[in-house]
């Protein structure tokens, strides 16, 4: 039997609150198809609140501590860590990954993929990129053999546009026509986006549905999975948003600045062939994705994951109440002075900054307190205490240093610059 397909989608800054509350109201077919078909993770965690040590673990299934890519800058996957496309090649899967922001090769995020093409960050789907990944998934049509489309969406992060003119752009298949009408609605939306952070960020969810609905089209559902995630939140001045009295990370106020659930709780979703719709409760982790996606693919491998697969939960069963770990770095080298590291473990979330003195821990419990509002830290001890023993040996459980790869000096200049080129350096 042939291996099915796999269209792995990741949308850039995805919060889990607005798209699970846009697939609630939204009529579009994919919406629809998400609410019935999809397995749906509500309790979904972000390994860090940042780009590229987040696509490390979802390509690896590590953690970031153990993968070795803990920040944009300075760090590479580590010299034996297996990667997803890596072990679906090996199963006889054509790879093939469609990135871009931070996400250069210097990373090395590219071992696996046959073909790992990166583009600026204007090309996106407003333009003529997204056409030509319309056309690239009906021609996949014809493969004889099992593939991994692993598409990366940036149009929600802080370039974000007040698009008005996002359906015939996104429909339209003439490259020249897109390109050209993608600058007249970039230069239409800026009254608009100067109105509301918020209002901005729900219209571009608006416009990567709407993407999605005609990406789905091009898709054979009876053979192929498909997974949309997030892979880390954003701040964008919603009610419940907030900044922490620190100033940790003074440049970054988008998401890398701290671990709150509006920045580290993402979806995540997996449509998969001839199974019904399920919502799954359980704290889960992006460690899980490579061993659950390998499992339900049907691959089996020798592969050592952090993660567990999650496919049990398919079925209705459960697996072992696990903690799951997520950090803040800032977006650039990882300064350990400056880390933040969190864990959330059944109902509660700790939060503290290991190294620092003038970081207040913070414990939450989130079936009372969903927003953070009212810090328990003081009064639950007992839990500080066993939160602090949890991180610990997570932070003890580390890539070997012999296995650690450092980026170049060449290849720290180009990640320096692209990151200047994104806003994250001034």
């Amino acid at each position: 039997m042939t291996p099915p397909n796999i269209l792995f989608v990741v949308v850039d800054s995805l919060r889990a609150d607005r798209f699970h509350a846009a697939i609630e109201r939204s009529d579009l077919a994919v919406a629809r198809i998400v609410r019935e078909r999809g397995v749906y993770f509500e309790n979904f965690y972000a390994v860090a609140s940042t780009t590229t040590p987040c696509f490390g673990s979802i390509l690896t299934g590590l953690y970031p501590t153990r993968n070795g890519l803990r920040s944009h800058r300075g760090d590479k996957l580590g010299r034996q860590v297996a990667t997803l496309p890596q072990l679906l090649h090996n199963a006889g899967y054509q790879t093939t990954a469609h990135v871009t922001g931070p996400l250069g090769t210097e990373t090395d995020l590219h071992r696996g993929f046959d073909a790992y093409q990166f583009r600026e960050r204007h090309e996106n789907e407003y333009t003529s990129f997204g056409g030509r990944m319309r056309r690239r998934l009906r021609e996949l049509r014809a493969s004889q053999k099992p593939w991994f489309e692993f598409l990366h969406f940036w149009i929600l992060h802080r370039t974000r546009r007040h698009s008005l003119l996002y359906r015939p752009l996104m429909r339209s298949e003439n490259a020249a026509l897109q390109d050209a009408l993608s600058k007249l609605d970039g230069l239409l939306s800026r009254p608009f986006q100067a109105q509301s952070m918020e209002r901005t960020y729900e219209r571009s969810l608006e416009c990567i549905l709407f993407y999605l609905d005609l990406l789905l089209r091009e898709v054979d559902l009876d053979r192929t999975i498909v997974v949309i995630l997030g892979d880390h939140g954003e701040y964008i001045g919603a009610q419940h948003d907030k900044y922490p009295p620190h100033n940790f990370f003074p440049a970054n106020r988008d998401h890398a600045f701290h671990v709150y659930e509006f920045l580290v709780k993402v979806p995540f979703v997996m449509l998969v062939p001839g199974q019904p719709g399920v919502r799954v409760h359980d704290l889960c982790s992006q460690v899980d994705i490579a061993p659950t996606l390998l499992d339900v693919a049907g691959t089996k491998v020798s592969a050592e994951f952090q993660g567990s697969s999650l496919r049990p939960f398919f079925r209705g069963e459960k697996l072992p109440e696990r903690p799951v770990f997520f950090e803040a770095v800032g977006g650039k080298h990882l300064q350990a002075e400056k880390l933040i590291s969190g864990v959330r473990f059944d109902r509660w979330k700790f939060i503290h900054a290991p190294h620092s003195t003038e970081f207040q821990p913070e414990l939450f419990d989130l079936h009372a307190d969903p927003y953070e509002e009212t810090n328990l830290a003081a009064q639950r001890i007992d839990l500080v205490t066993q939160a602090r023993a949890l991180l610990e040996t997570h932070y003890r459980d580390t890539l070997a240093d012999a296995e650690q790869v450092k980026m170049s000096a060449e290849e720290e200049e180009v990640v320096t610059q692209r990151l200047k080129d994104l806003g994250y350096i001034e």
